[in-house]
């Protein structure tokens, strides 16, 4: 599997939230706060980054973080549980980044996601699958100059793709988690991750990251549930809260020298 150039999850209980690849800091503006969000997939809730739909209310990236630019050699940029309340969108759209070279965001008119390359001529791409009410999802963007186009993928629907009408523009303009702009066209809604590659990941590689597991790999549980482990696909069940290879305190990650199935 490819190695991430940037992953900021978004579980950290202080102030920002900071890359675990090149320690770039996401930082709060006006909120917004960490709760529980929801994984595709998963019962279980995970940690993540709550936008209340307040304008003023994002998290802004630096103008010169490269992993998340075309021209920079951007080429794949994943949105874990991008949950989404579509009843609380009050504009036509509800952005959920925005940088000088591309945005993502949802079309309330159409019941859909998009994404906008940024360039001498735009390129748009429409998700062919329509939201509703509360729609957590996997989303992924991908800029391929090397096949003249570029994808946006949503939960385990294969990427939808559109020709690139000009190549992405260069730009260092601050970057927008939440917003349009820091003062318009808010998120409803939480994000657990954020992750980015320098190639471009194929369908098979982006379903194997969102199903096995979250992008940080933690998992926060409710007090009553109870989450065990297997040392291989079948067997006795070997791993538990408590056991040795768990380290710290509450539920954490699972020893790395191991595979492990959670059931």
């Amino acid at each position: 599997m490819p190695t991430p150039t940037a992953d900021w999850p978004f579980n950290e209980a202080t102030a920002d939230y900071v890359d675990a690849v090149g320690g770039v800091t996401a930082t709060r503006v006006n909120g917004p706060t960490t709760g529980i969000g929801y994984v595709v997939g998963v019962e279980e809730p995970t940690n993540a980054v709550l936008f209340a739909g307040d304008s003023n209310q994002h998290l802004t990236i630096p103008g010169a973080t490269t992993a998340l630019r075309p021209s920079q050699g951007m080429r794949t940029t994943l949105f874990q549980a991008a949950g989404l309340r579509t009843s609380l969108v009050t504009q036509d759209t509800a952005h959920l980044f925005v940088c000088g070279e591309w945005q993502l965001f949802y079309l309330r008119s159409a019941g859909q996601f998009r994404l906008q390359v940024i360039g001498a001529s735009n390129t748009t791409v429409f998700s062919t699958l329509t939201v509703s009410g509360l729609e957590p999802a996997n989303l992924a963007v991908l800029y391929d100059p090397d096949n003249n186009r570029v994808g946006l993928k949503t939960n385990d629907q294969p990427t939808d793709w559109a020709t690139l009408a000009a190549p992405a523009g260069t730009s260092t303009n601050t970057m927008y988690l939440g917003s349009r702009d820091g003062v318009s066209r808010p998120w409803v809604g939480d994000l657990s991750g954020l992750r980015c590659y320098g190639e471009v990941l194929t369908d098979a590689e982006m379903d194997a990251i969102y199903n096995g597991g979250l992008l940080d790999e933690s998992v926060t549980l409710r007090p009553t549930e109870t989450l065990l482990f297997r040392d291989a696909l079948s067997g006795p069940l070997t791993q538990a809260k408590g056991s040795p290879n768990f380290t710290g305190t509450g539920w954490n990650q699972i020893a790395s020298n191991g595979t492990y199935q959670a059931i």
